[in-house]
């Protein structure tokens, strides 16, 4: 088949499109498509660039007919070398062309004194908005060459053809490259990751950490069922599987789905997230991420513990009074309540101090939990008040402890070297009989705390009756007294 006016022209043609179709994946490819570039062309040396992303040409590959020919330099800064102006004039055209028997611009001059040659040709490889990605030359160091002059048409629709293919090869090397640049960020993203199908629930893709997190560094996890790679002893999917909510009833994703989940094996902690992809041959699948948060969840109950905490005496607070009392009730669970304050305990700070009044508070909490009934727990509630809570206790066991309270009123406080005389006063009420809400229940058993005060700190249970004739009598006299 005859293209061009003569058969040599045609067949180095057909050489180059045949090498072009049949050796993309050939190594030496380039290599070969030079070497006949400067055997057909006849120069001397030819060769390939590529501009990276600073815009430095970067040498892909020469050729040379002759072994002693100088190696080219392996970096040419273009914008450098050929400066804005004649840079934008390159850009523009189809190729540039100093021969020995032409006077040469200013263009054609510096890239000949840059490649040490008289007659070079350079082709711009351009991308679809016109810039550059790259050259593709051929040059010669010899005087006198070839008779005839160069097809410059010819010549172009060649190194259009040889383009095309270069710019391919960078795109694939392109895409190659941000293939490894994206699974490098993936494996080293510190979050376990993997793709299951949730046909079958066999996994797809499982990033670096996750396999390491699994004790495997190959592709072994690749079609093992996800629940069994997460938990070895299951053998069917896990009850928080999400295949029913991140596709819609026509098939396309719906959105990200996060928990918090705790591993009951080792007490560790993952923010897991999950969402819906399709993955090759519309096969729709499950991307997982799951991130570990165990420090996280520590400080935060460790927080959570500090705040419901009592600085000084390192019992529980008030709010964890309350919130133990909300649980006791929501499970029906029959409790008691002692309140107690401390008797004249202003008394005590004012004659020896703050620092003597905390001890003392501190000491009286040791006591407390000492002699605490099991299944009982003791709290700061504020200041010089306490509280304790007896679950499934009896009035006997309660008023035993009580008495133990009373009784150490009567003895000495050892306290910095001190001897410090201290009682308190005791009030109880039990749930359900007296208050079916914390507060309720907690007011009553200071109601009862204040008639103990009365009493010379005798312990003294909640009585609903005697507190409301209690304050009749109270309501009475303070009538005759404002009226009288």
């Amino acid at each position: 088949m005859k293209l061009f006016n003569d058969l040599e022209t045609s067949t180095f043609w057909m050489e180059i499109m045949d090498e072009l179709s049949g050796g993309s994946e050939d190594p030496q490819l380039s290599y070969k498509i030079l070497a006949k570039l400067c055997e057909f062309f006849d120069f001397g040396f030819s060769f390939i660039y590529h501009i990276d992303h600073q815009g430095i040409l970067n040498l892909d590959v020469q050729f040379s007919r002759r072994k002693n020919e100088k190696p080219l330099q392996k970096q040419i800064d273009l914008k450098k070398l050929l400066e804005p102006y004649y840079y934008q004039v390159f850009s523009g055209c189809k190729f540039v062309y100093a021969a020995t028997d032409v006077k040469k611009s200013v263009l054609e001059e510096r890239i000949e004194k840059e490649f040490e040659a008289p007659t070079v040709l350079l082709f711009p490889i351009k991308g679809e908005e016109g810039e550059i990605l790259g050259i593709i030359g051929l040059a010669d160091k010899r005087k006198e060459r070839r008779n005839a002059p160069l097809n410059k048409q010819f010549t172009y629709s060649v190194l259009v053809l040889i383009s095309n293919y270069v710019k391919l090869q960078l795109n694939i090397k392109k895409i190659e490259f941000t293939e490894k640049a994206l699974g490098n960020i993936v494996d080293n993203l510190g979050v376990d990751l993997y793709v299951n199908d949730l046909d079958n629930h066999s996994v797809l893709y499982a990033n670096k950490t996750m396999r390491t997190s699994q004790g495997e560094n190959d592709d072994s996890l690749i079609g093992m069922k996800c629940y069994h790679m997460l938990y070895n002893s299951k053998k069917e999917p896990c009850n928080i599987c999400t295949k029913e909510k991140i596709f819609d009833k026509e098939g396309k994703p719906t959105k990200v789905y996060a928990w918090d989940l705790e591993n009951a094996n080792n007490n560790t902690w993952f923010k897991i997230l999950c969402t819906g992809i399709s993955w090759e041959k519309d096969k729709k699948a499950c991307v997982v991420s799951r991130i570990d948060i165990t420090e996280q969840k520590r400080l935060e109950q460790s927080i959570e513990k500090m705040a419901e905490k009592d600085a000084l005496t390192g019992l529980p607070n008030k709010e964890r009074l309350f919130h133990d009392m909300e649980n006791l009730m929501q499970e029906k669970t029959d409790f008691y309540l002692l309140f107690l304050d401390v008797n004249k305990f202003k008394n005590i700070n004012d004659q020896y101090g703050h620092r003597m009044g905390d001890e003392l508070l501190k000491a009286i909490a040791k006591f407390l939990n000492k002699i605490k009934a099991t299944g009982s727990t003791v709290y700061r509630y504020a200041g010089d008040e306490f509280a304790i809570v007896i679950r499934n206790g009896s009035r006997q066991s309660v008023t035993r402890i009580a008495k133990k309270i009373e009784k150490q009123g009567k003895q000495w406080w050892n306290v910095l070297e001190e001897k410090l005389s201290c009682s308190a006063s005791v009030g109880i009420a039990s749930y359900p009989h007296h208050g079916s809400t914390p507060k309720e229940l907690l007011e009553n058993a200071d109601k009862a705390m204040y008639v103990a005060k009365e009493r010379e700190g005798k312990t003294t249970f909640f009585n609903y009756k005697k507190m409301a004739a209690k304050k009749a009598r109270n309501k009475f006299f303070k009538s005759v007294i404002e009226n009288y």
